[in-house]
């Protein structure tokens, strides 16, 4: 049976009764990654798999110089062991479970990495991080580490939905999930059976951890240790699994499974694991940021930069801004009074205010200075937040009324940076680490990702010059 009869198969497994989507849901995912291959991939799902890639390079080196990065890079160079893979601007190489941990904290720290539309995860923090390291820790094809990209988002996403959105009340989906995802691309990247795969999906779901409470104040490094932690367990997961050293099959579905676990039983919609498999790759509807902060907020930032560049409004000609949002987003942006950068990143008020005052909300509208500055200040108290139920999910309603009695009105929508800007966002989030003519190398190198024998040769413009 070739690869594309074994994906139909897998298809036509997933569009069975629910006796497929209830009892087997592992083992179908673990065949499913087993047996994806690149020349049965859509041109356009590649191409977001390389993207996904540049985008997390991005991320990994805007976080390079963070305090998180410095007290964990710190520990696992004094950790040692063998140089099997790249730490993103970094000269040293490290063991690959060491090099996915630290490539994912980095990536993490400034909110810029990609995350999902249809539900609050992360997916190239875990996934990338661990399919990268990995892969040159293997020396693989170029085309082997696209596949375990799109294996690795098809996972996570397909099982975060499932979880539902009351997961995120208590879990950090990045974390829980991303573990299992990064469990699916690792595999793949080591060529697993589907068995193999299957029992891998089962350990990485075993380490899914991630406690809300981690993302809250003060509480930054648990925050960006969620992602990078995943990863690693990922590959601890396919590396054991390669031994044939296994987690249960059913351990997505299970009576004493994930879903209930994390779902509380009878909120998971285990559907979502199967549904279309291999038919609607999700990964397509992966966001690469244009603002360093909450998907929430996104709707609201864009129709609000588009009303003050049309109109050129300046700081002192606004009267009021009135923001409408879901409900369903509004908990995550609320907060009207944010006292530090993680808070900031969670408030929509101040990303408004800062969108008048500097036009600007990239990850360094959010340092201390920004967040003290006293116009800021003044413009989050014109800042009113309001649920409207008939507000699409990715949609926010700004409404400016300016001082001299005009009302300026957007409905904006969440949406994703184009290639062309995912480079120019690297290229911006790279100033000041590698040289420009660096950066367009890596641009280069990883949009040639299809033909390169060895990931390796990528990995070493990673590194620090």
């Amino acid at each position: 049976m070739n690869a594309q009869t074994d994906l139909t198969a897998a298809r036509t497994e997933s569009r069975d009764s629910n006796t497929a989507s209830t009892h087997q849901a592992t083992r179908v995912l673990g065949r499913f990654v087993a047996d994806l291959r690149y020349d049965d991939l859509p041109e356009n799902v590649r191409e977001r798999a390389k993207l996904a890639v540049l985008d997390w390079a991005g991320s990994a080196l805007a976080g390079l110089d963070s305090d998180s990065a410095r007290k964990l890079g710190g520990l696992v160079e004094e950790l040692g062991g063998f140089p099997e893979a790249t730490v993103v601007g970094r000269r040293a190489r490290l063991p690959a479970l060491h090099a996915a941990l630290l490539n994912g904290v980095q990536a993490a720290v400034y909110e810029v990495d990609d995350v999902h539309l249809d539900c609050r995860v992360h997916p190239g923090l875990p996934v990338v991080s661990a399919a990268f390291a990995l892969a040159e820790r293997e020396g693989a094809h170029g085309r082997r580490l696209i596949e375990a990209v799109v294996a690795g988002y098809e996972v996570i996403v397909r099982l975060t939905i499932a979880l539902g959105v009351p997961h995120n009340n208590w879990w950090h989906s990045t974390g829980t999930a991303g573990a299992v995802g990064a469990a699916a691309a690792a595999a793949k990247l080591l060529g697993l059976s589907a068995e193999q795969s299957a029992g891998a999906l089962g350990l990485g779901a075993t380490q899914g951890a991630g406690v809300i409470d981690g993302t809250e104040g003060k509480a930054l490094a648990a925050k960006h240790f969620h992602g990078g932690k995943a990863a690693q367990n990922g590959i601890w997961a396919a590396l054991l699994a390669r031994r044939d050293y296994l987690g249960s099959r059913t351990a997505l579905e299970g009576e004493w499974g994930f879903l209930r676990a994390f779902a509380k039983g009878g909120d998971a919609d285990s559907r979502a694991l199967l549904d279309r498999l291999g038919e609607e790759w999700y990964i397509l509807r992966t966001i690469s940021k244009p603002f360093a902060c909450c998907l929430s907020s996104h709707a609201g930032i864009h129709a609000l930069i588009e009303l003050v560049r049309t109109h050129d409004l300046k700081p002192d000609q606004v009267e009021s801004i009135e923001a409408y949002t879901n409900p369903g987003s509004y908990y995550m942006i609320k907060n009207p009074d944010p006292r530090d950068e993680l808070q900031a990143k969670f408030s929509l008020p101040f990303c408004l205010a800062a969108g008048v005052v500097h036009r600007d909300v990239s990850h360094r509208a959010f340092d201390e200075k920004t967040l003290r500055d006293p116009t800021v200040r003044r413009m989050m108290e014109r800042v009113s937040l309001e649920t409207r139920q008939e507000i699409g999910r990715i949609q926010t309603l700004v409404r400016i009324r300016t001082r001299d009695g005009q009302v300026l009105e957007r409905m904006g929508e969440r949406k994703s940076l184009d290639a062309i800007s995912v480079l120019e966002k690297f290229r911006v989030l790279a100033k000041g680490t590698i040289s420009p003519a660096r950066a367009e190398n890596i641009n280069c190198a990883i949009a040639a990702l299809d033909s390169q024998d060895d990931v390796r040769a990528v990995g070493s413009l990673l590194a620090a010059e």
